[in-house]
């Protein structure tokens, strides 16, 4: 998964591919199925970037509309940070995995 930032706002767009080189954003699953991106820091905390020594599960999923390349998209969209999307239409999700 790719997470594709744009410095006019901050809901990054994923595209989910699949790559033999390993360079996209790694997620993680608990133990509840649900999808998240894990992290090692806090710069909420003094001094900023403070290393918390464990991993932090981050759940910031979202559905938006989107625009792209004169086409209108609805995306699974990652909002980095702890504001909401500024994105009016982005509704926030679980995503959950499912084995079938």
């Amino acid at each position: 998964m790719f997470l594709a930032f744009d410095p006019g706002t901050n809901v990054a767009q994923t595209e989910i591919t699949f790559s033999e080189y390993g360079s996209g954003q790694q997620v993680g699953f608990d133990g509840k199925g649900l999808m998240n991106i894990q992290t090692f820091l806090d710069d909420t905390l003094e001094p900023g970037n403070e290393y918390l020594g464990y991993p932090r599960a981050l759940y910031r999923w979202f559905i938006c509309q989107t625009y792209y390349s004169g086409y209108h998209y609805t995306v699974l969209a990652w909002v980095p940070g702890t504001h909401s999307p500024q994105n009016p239409t982005c509704e926030k999700v679980d995503v959950k995995r499912v084995f079938v």
